[in-house]
């Protein structure tokens, strides 16, 4: 075996002796990711490729972070702010006459409810809550018959498609409870 600690060795010498370290912390790396042990993987992960400091130093020559914050804050500002009453008419008469002929952008199917979606969203529904105004509670969901999401999925879907959320979808019903 070469000794690659004597003062004359050559620089390709010198690397043959790190080879193996190297390679062990890739198998841990790799060990540890296959076997999903998340903690000990980024463990190794930052411990061997993190940069020290991530933090800006210089920003346009200024050091100060306060300082940075301000030009930062008075760039936008003046950037994003109107630069005359007669501008800022005409921006909002452009808004007005675009705004009433909009009509949203198309339906599409991909974003449909479906009974797989409704199954998933009724099962992580909490249980033991109180009932609404009529009586419902999540267990009535919960233990119906499974045609429900089926229907469920139809109705949200003919609400999306109609624009209109039927006024009984907002009324709920508030019991204040008394502190003894």
């Amino acid at each position: 075996m070469i000794n690659a600690t004597k003062p004359d060795a050559p620089i390709d010498l010198v690397c043959v002796n790190f080879v193996k370290p190297l390679e062990s912390c890739s198998n841990y790396l790799h060990e540890a990711l296959s076997h999903k042990h998340g903690k000990a993987f980024w463990k190794c992960w930052n411990s061997k490729f993190e940069c020290m400091s991530t933090k800006i130093q210089v920003v346009d020559g200024i050091t100060d972070g306060r300082q940075v914050a301000d030009n930062f804050a008075r760039h936008f500002g003046a950037a994003c702010s109107n630069q005359s009453d007669t501008g800022a008419r005409g921006l909002a008469e452009k808004y007005k006459s675009l705004r009433a002929d909009y009509v949203g952008s198309p339906h599409l199917e991909e974003f449909d409810f479906d009974t797989e979606l409704l199954d998933d969203i009724l099962s992580c529904m909490q249980r033991g809550k109180a009932a609404d105004y009529q009586g419902l509670s999540t267990e009535h969901f919960l233990y119906s018959h499974s045609v429900l999401s089926c229907v469920l999925a139809e109705f949200f879907n003919l609400i999306i498609h109609a624009g209109y959320v039927p006024s009984q979808f907002g009324i709920s019903y508030t019991v204040p409870l008394l502190e003894m």
